[in-house]
């Protein structure tokens, strides 16, 4: 294998590598669904689906049927929670959504089963609620309205694929109301979409401050903050950090994508998976010892997780140095990385590549160290 050979071997593995972990495209399907409370349908409520693992969230409007469809969702453990459009829960439990490959997700819910949530706990993100017994002001009402209005128009841009719409009314649900951290991963997320990283940054950044403030929030009314609210807020902060990190490496802000995914990794409930996506990061921005230390960690966290190792012996492979006798130089572990990842995953969907790095070091024959000559 040649100096070419290795260098469109790296790339090919870049490639695939070149994004923190998610889930593979075709893993992903449409949620449709219908809520309704005593069989009758609720128009106008929200449907929000918490990924318990990547931390992604999704959400919904329904229309006048209580219906809704949300397009490429990934199969996994949710938390769902249905809100009015004053932001109150009617409906949280943890779900397992699935489906046939070829199928979508049917998620119906009627909330005249779902056990009472406490009128005391505040939605998420949200400014507490007044007292039950407190009748709404005048202008309380038409703030409601007009947040109502907004949302409808958002979830009407959203599903005609209009971007720059759906970037309008985002902005304007967070101007009419700037608690609404729900409102600004998917401003940042469309700005993204269409290549605005700049201000993508910048909407993940204010969304963040936002759940941070809520998280150190101490209620003065009494009320109870629940816990599954704030690991809600919790995993919508972890996924804007991913993504805000992901902005600034589009923009080349290396320095800037590494600290965003160092705090996403170190807040993710998940040590394993938030050490991957930081280990991927270190690995696009090509720091050695940073995504080998991180790899480390997510492997730590989950021994079996088959593409950290493929990343760290990637990554150390490409320190290989050939010296002008024709000997090689080769940075301590990428042997043992290497030969990990087939361990883990013998037929995984880089082993050939893994083997044609190995042959190249001269330890694919089955020694346990490379003996550092050129084959």
């Amino acid at each position: 294998m040649n100096a070419k050979s290795i260098r469109t071997l790296l790339v090919t593995v870049a490639l695939a590598l070149c994004a923190p972990a998610g889930w593979s495209q075709a893993t992903l399907t449409r949620a449709d669904g219908r809520i309704t409370d005593s069989g009758k349908s609720l128009p106008g409520v929200q449907v929000i689906l918490s990924h318990q693992d990547t931390f992604k969230v999704y959400r919904a409007t329904t229309d006048k049927y209580g219906t809704f469809s949300i397009p490429e969702v990934a199969r996994g453990t949710y938390i769902v929670s249905v809100l009015n459009a004053a932001g109150d829960k009617l409906f949280r439990k943890t779900l397992e959504l699935t489906s046939a490959l070829d199928a979508p997700i049917r998620l119906d819910i009627d909330i005249s089963g779902a056990p009472p949530v406490p009128p005391a706990s505040p939605p998420p993100s949200l400014p507490l609620s007044p007292s039950p017994a407190a009748a709404p002001a005048p202008q309380d009402e038409k703030n409601a309205e007009q947040l109502d209005s907004l949302i409808r128009r958002y979830d009407s841009a959203l599903r005609a694929g209009d971007n720059q719409a759906v970037i309008v009314a985002l902005k304007a649900i967070v101007a009419a109301d700037p608690t609404r951290w729900d409102y600004f991963e998917p401003l940042g997320e469309t700005q993204m979409t269409i290549g605005d990283y700049g201000h993508a940054a910048e909407s993940y950044e204010k969304g963040i401050e936002v759940v941070q403030r809520f998280l150190s929030s101490n209620p003065a009314n009494g009320s109870v903050i629940l816990k599954s609210d704030r690991d809600l807020a919790q995993a919508g902060m972890v996924q804007m950090l991913i993504n805000q990190g992901n902005s600034y490496l589009k923009l080349k802000k290396n320095n800037e994508a590494i600290e965003a995914s160092t705090k996403a990794a170190e807040l993710a409930p998940d040590r394993a998976t938030g050490y991957f996506n930081l280990c991927v990061m270190h690995y696009n921005t090509q720091t050695l010892d940073g995504a080998v230390d991180a790899c480390n960690k997510a492997i730590a966290a989950n021994p079996n997780r088959a593409d950290a190792y493929l990343i760290e012996g990637a990554l150390l492979f490409s320190a290989t140095k050939t010296n002008k006798d024709g000997s090689l130089t080769v940075a301590p572990g990428t042997v043992e990385s290497l030969k990990k990842y087939l361990e883990v995953a013998p037929a995984g969907a880089h082993a050939t590549e893994v083997k044609q790095m190995l042959e190249y070091l001269g330890a694919w024959a089955g020694s346990s160290r490379n003996s550092g000559k050129k084959p």
